[in-house]
């Protein structure tokens, strides 16, 4: 487990906190503690004003997760709350005929863990690290008490969650209908918009490691189907894979798969004309 930044002053390391850049010279030899990286817009520190987003990524201790680590354990009374900082995480709930089902990923400046902090109600999903993670675990009385003194951050949250419910029912659509090419697409369109990271060959890579077992789960698609899809957009020059890894190399033509009027897709009964009979 790593420490908190404020920790690593009182012992006078003078450490930067998780995710922050070395500081810079200013004129004079006088040194200047530097701004943390941006958030990513769609994440609750990337929509909070600069001074609601410093509060908050001040509250609780600092931890750092190995890859592989359960954050959160669906079932669980555990009522923290977890901002990440740095690193991925995957969301999975259990499947009555066993295994787990992968429901989302979340990324930097997105928090874990904030309906049981509020409804006191048992986790509703497991929580796993998709890599190294560095996050704050904040507990759900101090988290309560903030939202109470800054109700922006609560008005914001309530977006946030709100938006979450809205991408689960529209992803529930969207995957439920339609050939597995058309979902594969508008699924890792999603992800690449929010997670991609430049590639050095080009294009937009996941900023993260991800199974095709997990893609096939999110695009609500078979595994057989999920490999019929990633070939077709191999061979026309939209995406390559890896082991665990996937590279958008033209985002433009993915976001064109993933509309259905590019499919034109007809009813079965429509696909071909009825054979006639032979007198």
């Amino acid at each position: 487990m790593g420490t908190t930044e404020h920790d690593d002053r009182r012992r006078g390391r003078g450490r930067p906190g998780a995710g922050a850049r070395p500081s810079t010279p200013r004129p004079g030899g006088v040194r200047r503690r530097a701004e943390p990286p941006p958030w990513p817009p769609r994440s609750l520190m990337g929509r909070l004003p600069p001074g609601a987003a410093a509060e908050l990524r001040e509250l609780g201790s600092g931890r750092e997760f190995p890859p592989n680590t359960e954050l959160m354990s669906e079932g669980a009374g555990d009522t923290r709350v977890i901002l990440l900082l740095s690193g991925f995480v995957t969301v999975r709930r259990s499947l009555a005929e066993g295994g787990e089902a992968l429901l989302a990923v979340r990324g930097p400046g997105d928090v874990l863990g904030e309906l049981a902090a509020l409804d006191g109600e048992p986790r509703s999903a497991t929580v796993r690290s998709a890599g190294p993670a560095v996050g704050r675990v904040i507990r759900a009385d101090v988290f309560r008490t903030f939202l109470r003194s800054r109700p922006e951050v609560a008005e914001t949250l309530q977006r946030v969650v709100t938006g979450r419910l809205r991408d689960a029912v529209r992803d529930r659509v969207d995957t439920g209908v339609g050939p597995a090419r058309l979902r594969l697409a508008r699924t890792l369109d999603s992800l690449v918009r929010n997670h991609g990271v430049p590639d050095a060959r080009g294009g937009l890579r996941l900023a993260f490691p991800l199974a095709q077992r997990d893609m096939a789960a999110l695009a609500g698609i078979s595994d057989a189907g999920l490999q019929r899809a990633v070939r077709v957009l191999r061979e026309e020059g939209v995406v390559t894979t890896g082991y665990r890894v996937w590279v958008v190399h033209d985002p433009e033509r993915l976001r064109a798969a993933a509309d259905p009027a590019s499919h034109r897709c007809r009813p079965p009964s429509a696909a071909r004309p009825p054979a006639r009979r032979s007198r």
